[in-house]
Parts: structure tokens; C-alpha cells; sequence
């Protein structure tokens, strides 16, 4: 993945952080827990991985990736280097 994609998604990802941050704490300001800041319709998670093609059968692995990011458990750097060792493997596994 070249440099610009991986630019690319680390921003993506660190805006995804910021809307879950403070949906969170606006459903906590507002005692409701059905706060939605983005249309129902837009996931800019899946539509990140649309983009750079990546492989359906590894997203699981991402959405686990992203929860560890949104907890503080993971960095975005770590994150990218995850999505992008996925869509390696899944090119080394249609290469063989």
C-alpha cells in the first residue's frame, strides 16, 4: 500500500475516533443512547475498505482493530500496519 493510501486511511480512522467520541458523549450529555451524528446510511469505515479493495473475508479482523483504536488500546499507525498486513496476505493467498 503506498504512502498516500495509508495517509489517506489514517485520517479517515482519526475522524471515525473523533464522531465515536463525541457521540458518546453527547448521548451522555443528552441521557439517550440513539445519538447519530452521521446519516444511518454512511459508513465511512466500509467505504474506506472499498477503496483501497479490501478482501470481505478480513474485514472482521478490522472491525476488532478499529474497537481496540477506539478503546486506547491501539494507535491509528498500528491499525493502518493491520489493515494493511490484511489485504498482503489476502494478495499473497491469490498469488499461490
Amino acid at each position: 500500500m503506498d504512502a498516500q493510501k495509508k495517509k489517506m486511511m489514517a485520517i479517515i480512522l482519526t475522524m471515525i475516533k473523533e464522531v465515536y467520541q463525541k457521540t458518546t458523549q453527547l448521548e451522555e450529555v443528552l441521557n439517550s443512547g440513539s445519538v447519530q451524528i452521521l446519516s444511518r446510511t454512511f459508513d465511512p469505515l466500509n467505504e474506506m475498505l472499498e477503496a483501497v479493495e479490501y478482501p470481505e473475508k478480513q474485514t472482521d479482523v478490522v472491525y476488532e482493530l478499529i474497537q481496540l483504536y477506539l478503546e486506547d488500546q491501539m494507535t491509528v499507525d498500528e491499525v493502518v500496519i493491520g489493515i494493511e498486513n490484511g489485504l498482503e496476505e489476502e494478495q499473497a493467498a491469490v498469488q499461490t
